[in-house]
Formats: structure tokens, C-alpha cells, sequence
């Protein structure tokens, strides 16, 4: 088969789940070939910040934090929900001072990847945050239990070599910061 660039066409989008942080529709999709799929689900969360964060004498912080839907504790870097109209540095900056309490620094977008484009319409912005500075002033929300890990940026292959990084948007993060 060849590869056709033409895009789908919605034919209507119904709203079956809302929530705070979530919403689900389901799609009527008239196919280029002209085939209708009458259930296609995507899944509408707001758009993340992940902050890859190294500080003045070369560490790069990481979190261990409990995640629900893979039923055990991950280390992943701290991120978070964009508000509505709010600069993905600016979150960046605010998610970074909530979950580990560093702040200052230089922070800079490096890019916005999908993490999984077929089914849902958010999308993961990486911040690079250096020189970062600890302030001590976190705010955690009632859901998060995090642990601070302080890794030499040297040891981040060794951390994936041993299997102890599992995220793939850790990983993604990683190589479009340079890191990698």
C-alpha cells in the first residue's frame, strides 16, 4: 500500500467521559479510502511540562514517585499539568519549586513531543532547567508522595542500563535535552 497523506475526516465526536483532568470521545471517522469507523476513543488530558533540571555542579534531579496506572513507584523528572493560558516555562518553573523545592536557574523550551499521537490529544513540553538552586520550598498535592533523587549526570546511562528508567517521556526528555 501506498502512503497517503490525507488526513481523516470527522464525521462527529461525541463526549463519553469528563472529568477533572480527563475527558474521552469517540470519534465517527470517514477513512481517505472512504471506510467509516463509527468508534474510534481518544482520550483529552491538558498538556504537560516535564522539566529536565540540572543544577551548577553537574546532577541531574530525578523524582521516585508512586504511579497508579503502573502500580509501583518510577523515577521520572518532575512535571505537570499546564494551566489553561500559562506559559510552559512558567509552569516548568512552578512545577519544579512544588515537587522538589529548586528554583532560580535558566530555564529553557526545548520542545513539544505526543505520547501517544493516535489516541491522545494532549501533548508532553520538555523545559531544560540549569543551574538550578534548592530553595527547600515544596508544595506537594494530596496524590504526591515524591522522593528526591540527585544523580552525576554521568550515571544516567548506567540508570537506564539497569532498567531503573522506564518512562518513555523520561527517555524522550532525555535525548531532546542532549543528555542522552
Amino acid at each position: 500500500m501506498i502512503f497517503s497523506p490525507r488526513a481523516w475526516r470527522r464525521v462527529r465526536r461525541e463526549k463519553i467521559l469528563h472529568s477533572k483532568f480527563l475527558q474521552v470521545y469517540q470519534d465517527k471517522i470517514e477513512l481517505p479510502s472512504g471506510d467509516i469507523i463509527d468508534d474510534y476513543t481518544l482520550v483529552k488530558k491538558p498538556d504537560i511540562v516535564m522539566i529536565v533540571a540540572t543544577t551548577r555542579d553537574k546532577k541531574i534531579i530525578f523524582i521516585s514517585e508512586y504511579e497508579h496506572g503502573a502500580g509501583k513507584k518510577l523515577l521520572t523528572f518532575p512535571s505537570g499539568h499546564i494551566k489553561k493560558g500559562e506559559d510552559p516555562v512558567d509552569a516548568a518553573r512552578r512545577e519544579l519549586l512544588e515537587e522538589v523545592g529548586y528554583g532560580k536557574g535558566n530555564f529553557s523550551l526545548l520542545g513539544s513531543l505526543y505520547e501517544y499521537p493516535s489516541k491522545d490529544l494532549h501533548q508532553l513540553v520538555v523545559v531544560r532547567a540549569e543551574n538550578v538552586e534548592f530553595s527547600g520550598n515544596t508544595k506537594h498535592e494530596i496524590t504526591e508522595d515524591i522522593c528526591t533523587k540527585i544523580v552525576p549526570i554521568n550515571q544516567i546511562r548506567s540508570l537506564i542500563d539497569q532498567k531503573k528508567l522506564k518512562v518513555s517521556a523520561v527517555l524522550a526528555s532525555l535525548t531532546l535535552s542532549g543528555l542522552l
